[in-house]
């Protein structure tokens, strides 16, 4: 195959923010609070509890784009380094997520000891060991720290994996994900007294990490580009076949237990796999104008904060009038925005980290990229090429302009 028929890398793949992902995490936590709020006393909307009740995919969504993001953050140090340092990684993702958790935490401690809230020390051992997801009875105010501790897992064992894999553990996920379903049949067979703790528990909820681990490795593989070249042009199409299959596979997995305890978690990962990629890779239409909305973008950077602190407000086994809808949405968006400001952002500035939402990494055209070939000359500084008039990124410039942060 000539150099010019090889499927072009994208540029995220090796520097700057990933498009899209700060879009994702909104939509991720919009789902979230839309679960949550559903039983919280005063939700009245019609439909909307059947609708979503059942369905859990928030935390999914979060799954696959930390295990995406991360691989990518680990293999770029790799390619770099020819190494990757456990510890250093260790050190970043502490002071990134820890400073908010902490936080929340001693507000809650506060409340206990006013006896306001009641936690048992199973969660409270569960939560400051990272560790809540196995659990089986969690109190409510810190229970959602389950799927924090599970990403908290993955954050301390993958660095030594792609260490001790010597940065290419593509065959290890791929074991790991066929095994996925094996394992959670045989907890049902032999432990089905612990059928309930297959969703929480790590190596029976992995798909979703191990799915968005993959897709970072892929997203420079050349036969892998080169299946998904057309993705970006037909983008919506897609999606939507990708949202349907997930409909149909959840409600399966509503109604048949061997399907959802077997395939159903494996079939949620790849589905969202597609519409991760899919996302990433859109660059015109309706997808890309979604995920850069400015509204959507700022949930999405505000996403761990939300996921903090919407669980007090969002209780449904409290007559409260702050955990009344929609003033308990309110006041959850209230504290989050709270601890994003004061905590979050001072956090990141001294991590000399940028603070804006994930940009494309080039200029994009918001409609469909003209056909016409651009020039030959070289793409450097403006949005728009003098000469022939197309905006950068409609075609395939030598060069274009990054503004990642």
């Amino acid at each position: 195959m000539s150099e010019s028929q090889r499927p072009k890398v994208p540029d995220w793949v090796r520097s700057g923010r990933v498009p899209a992902l700060d879009g994702l995490r909104g939509i991720a936590v919009l789902l979230l609070l839309l679960r949550h709020s559903v039983h919280t006393n005063g939700f009245t909307v019609p439909l909307i509890p059947q609708l979503v009740g059942p369905v859990e995919l928030a935390p999914d969504i979060f799954f696959i784009v930390s295990g995406f993001l991360i691989t990518l953050i680990l293999r770029r140090q790799y390619a770099r380094d020819k190494t990757v340092s456990p510890l250093a990684f260790y050190k970043r993702r502490f002071s990134r997520l820890f400073p908010p958790f902490a936080a929340y935490v001693l507000v809650i401690a506060a409340m206990a000891a006013m006896a306001l809230v009641h936690v048992g020390w199973p969660t409270w051992v569960g939560t400051l060991t990272y560790t809540l997801n196995f659990v089986p009875q969690r109190d409510w105010e810190l229970g959602h720290f389950w799927s924090l501790s599970i990403e908290e897992q993955f954050y301390l064992i993958w660095p030594v994996v792609i260490l001790a894999s010597r940065g290419s553990p593509l065959r290890l996920l791929i074991r790991c994900l066929v095994a996925m379903p094996v394992l959670r049949l045989f907890v049902w067979g032999f432990h089905p007294q612990h059928l309930d703790m297959i969703d929480s528990w790590s190596p029976t909820r992995a798909d979703c990490i191990l799915v968005g681990c993959s897709l970072g490795y892929l997203a420079s593989n050349e036969r892998f580009l080169r299946l998904t070249a057309h993705i970006h042009k037909r983008g919506l199409l897609f999606a939507a076949c990708a949202v349907g299959v997930l409909v149909l596979s959840e409600t399966l997995g509503w109604t048949i237990t061997a399907y959802q305890v077997t395939v159903g978690y494996s079939v949620k990962a790849f589905c969202l796999g597609a519409l991760l990629w899919t996302c990433v890779n859109s660059s015109w239409g309706p997808i890309y104008r979604l995920l850069h909305w400015r509204p959507l973008v700022q949930l999405g950077l505000m996403s761990y904060s939300i996921y903090i602190w919407q669980q007090p407000f969002l209780n449904p086994h409290s007559g409260h009038w702050a955990c009344r809808w929609p003033a308990n949405i309110l006041l959850a968006l209230a504290a989050a925005v709270i601890s994003y400001r004061f905590i979050e952002l001072p956090v990141m500035r001294w991590r000399g980290e940028s603070t804006r939402a994930s940009e494309p990494l080039s200029p994009v055209p918001m409609t469909r990229p003209s056909s016409a070939k651009p020039c030959s000359v070289p793409h450097v500084a403006a949005e728009t090429c003098a000469r022939c008039a197309i905006p950068l990124g409609a075609g395939e410039p030598e060069r274009v302009l990054t503004r990642a942060g």
